[in-house]
C-alpha cells in the first residue's frame, strides 16, 4: 500500500503520462481525407502492417498530434 508521501510523488508523473499518451495516440477514422485537410503539412501515406495489409496513414512531421490511420 502506498503511503500519502509516495502518492504525492507519483501523482504528477501519472497525470503527465496520461496527458502525453492521449496527445500522441493515433486516431482511427473512417474519412482519411478529412484528416488530411486539417493541416497543410499533413500527408497520406500507404504502409504495410505486419499481416500484409496495406493501411492508410496521415502523418505530419511538425505536429505528431495530427496522426491518423484508416
Amino acid at each position: 500500500m502506498l503511503t500519502l508521501a509516495k502518492k504525492a510523488i507519483i501523482l504528477p508523473f501519472l497525470i503527465l503520462y496520461i496527458f502525453v499518451k492521449e496527445a500522441i495516440e493515433m486516431k482511427k477514422t473512417n474519412s482519411i481525407g478529412k484528416q488530411k485537410k486539417r493541416d497543410i503539412k499533413n500527408r497520406v501515406v500507404r504502409r504495410r502492417d505486419g499481416k500484409g495489409k496495406v493501411r492508410l496513414f496521415v502523418i505530419n512531421p511538425d505536429n505528431p498530434r495530427m496522426k491518423a490511420k484508416q
